[in-house]
């Protein structure tokens, strides 16, 4: 176990308390693919185009970091597979969102970039992991968050590659995971929900 590290920053009421600390990442599993490979940890991108979705910062105009951007993504996946389709895991970069869904008991890779482009990936029968609701991907829940680790946790959302939303393997709950870009001194924040206590986890710690 990675040693608690004392540093708490406590924000006021609505805001909630923001905890540094570190720990193993043991329930990570898969999910820490940097923001510059162009696909999430669940499935590949599709062929490149003009447009490069892993160009997009978190700060662009065009991120999926901003609520109305995140919206105009999940609108596309929610014409396709409904507004509470099951899902796995979803992965947010600024430039592109990235699902695995279930459906009639097989597992779909979905992609939408930034500008709209949705590619669905068949992989399979579902491997019987815990699901969730799309509907539990808030639209403001990236946007939230990163300003939140802003404002309390000394990271920019500037630097800030990616977050995942998933079902913790320990606790079965869900739980947003948050990676900074590499060469941050915080390998990544936890946090149950957009408004609940985040905890840093520091590189190397």
């Amino acid at each position: 176990m990675r040693l608690l590290i004392a540093l708490v920053v406590w924000a006021a009421c609505i805001a909630g308390a923001f905890a540094l600390s570190s720990a193993v990442a043991s329930s990570i599993g898969n999910t820490t693919t940097t923001a510059s490979s162009g696909s999430a940890s669940s499935g590949s991108a599709p062929a490149a185009s003009s447009f490069d979705a892993s160009d997009v910062k978190a700060t662009d105009s065009d991120s999926l970091f901003r609520a109305a951007n995140l919206a105009k993504a999940l609108a596309i996946v929610r014409k396709h597979f409904g507004a509470d389709a099951e899902v796995t895991d979803a992965t947010v970069y600024p430039g592109y969102l990235d699902l695995t869904i279930v459906k009639a008991g097989q597992e779909n890779d979905v992609y939408v970039d930034a500008q709209g482009a949705y590619s669905p990936t068949s992989m399979g029968s579902a491997a019987g992991d815990q699901v969730f609701p799309l509907s539990q991907l808030p639209l403001d829940g990236p946007q939230t968050l990163a300003l939140r680790i802003a404002k309390y946790g000394g990271t920019p959302e500037s630097e800030l590659a990616y977050m995942v939303l998933d079902v913790d393997s320990t606790t079965n709950r869900i739980e947003w995971l948050v990676y900074p870009l590499q060469g941050n001194r915080v390998e990544y924040f936890q946090a149950a929900s957009p408004t609940s206590l985040i905890h840093g986890f520091l590189a190397g710690g």
